[in-house]
């Protein structure tokens, strides 16, 4: 007979200890059950054979109902052993399910947020370079504009394409070379902005520096050089060995000078010109003459006019 494992107390019925209130666990259980079943059995087969003669048909119902609350105690034993099994495990089995389908739902959510995000990124990163682009354009045209307001201001222009009456005003402007050599700056005026031959009114390699006199609509394009407004700037012309451009009146005074090579291995050419008010430099007088002449070359220079050297420089009578 079933006793409660801490006390020691008789099974009284029921699934914990009348006594001490210790629940008896469900193998306890089964196999009081069990051993119940067979103690009432055994019971009933003494009985039936001691009154076997005697009972008759009522012996027989007996035996029915023993083997029928046999039965049903084995059902009910077998219905809480599969209770205490089952449930447990649909229970687990339900759950691991509806774990199953959050995650499943949870990774749809995540790689959907991560698709859009991606697509966001994408049409963003089309945004950020197009925005990046404008941005760099339009700093481009502020720079350039201020570039040309303060080159305006000082009067002073790097090397490069200008249109006259739009990024340099109308008046006269002289280029100085920003090297030292033979032809090192290119001067060119040009009708039109891309400077073609074309549209070329005159162009030339200069040593030194060269006077130039601009009109609204031409373009003047230079290289190697710096431009300089003689409205806002006194620039000196000094004597250089491979030759110079000089303004009568500031640069020179006027007189007769004669023309001295400053080189043995070029011949010298000089040219005057007149007035630098026309389309063109207007040439007065135009000459070269080698180092090995033996009558020296003497020019007469009037106020305003101007005198362009190549290898050569000057001297005053």
């Amino acid at each position: 007979m079933l006793k409660c494992r801490n006390c020691g107390a008789p099974y009284a019925g029921g699934i914990i200890c009348e006594k001490c209130g210790t629940k008896y666990t469900d193998r306890e259980l089964r196999e009081n059950a069990a051993e119940e079943a067979k103690r009432k059995n055994s019971e009933m087969r003494s009985r039936n054979t001691a009154h076997r003669n005697n009972t008759g048909s009522s012996g027989k119902n007996i035996s029915t109902l023993v083997v029928v609350t046999v039965v049903i105690i084995s059902v009910v034993v077998v219905l809480s052993i599969a209770t205490a099994v089952l449930i447990p495990v649909y229970i687990g089995y339900n759950a691991k399910n509806q774990v199953d389908v959050m995650q499943k739902e949870a990774m749809d959510r995540q790689s959907s947020i991560i698709e859009d995000f991606y697509d966001n990124a994408s049409d963003m990163e089309d945004i950020y370079d197009d925005i990046s682009d404008r941005i760099a354009e339009q700093e481009e045209k502020i720079r350039g504009v201020d570039k040309i307001e303060y080159m305006k201001e000082h009067g002073v222009y790097k090397s490069g394409t200008y249109e006259c009456g739009t990024d340099i005003p109308e008046g006269e402007y002289i280029v100085v070379s920003d090297g030292e050599g033979y032809e090192d700056f290119y001067m060119g005026v040009y009708t039109q902005s891309d400077c073609s031959e074309d549209s070329r009114l005159y162009a030339d390699f200069y040593a030194g520096n060269v006077y130039v006199r601009l009109s609204e609509g031409q373009f003047i394009d230079f290289s190697n050089a710096t431009l300089y407004d003689m409205e806002l700037n006194d620039i000196t012309v000094a004597q250089r060995k491979y030759g110079a451009m000089y303004k009568v009146g500031k640069d020179i005074e006027p007189g007769v000078y004669r023309i001295v090579p400053t080189t043995e291995d070029y011949g010298c050419e000089y040219t005057i010109y007149s007035s630098l008010d026309s389309i063109i430099p207007v040439v007065k007088e135009n000459n070269y003459f080698d180092f090995s002449d033996s009558e020296p070359v003497t020019v007469e220079l009037s106020e305003g006019e101007y005198i362009r050297l190549r290898f050569a420089g000057l001297e005053k009578e």
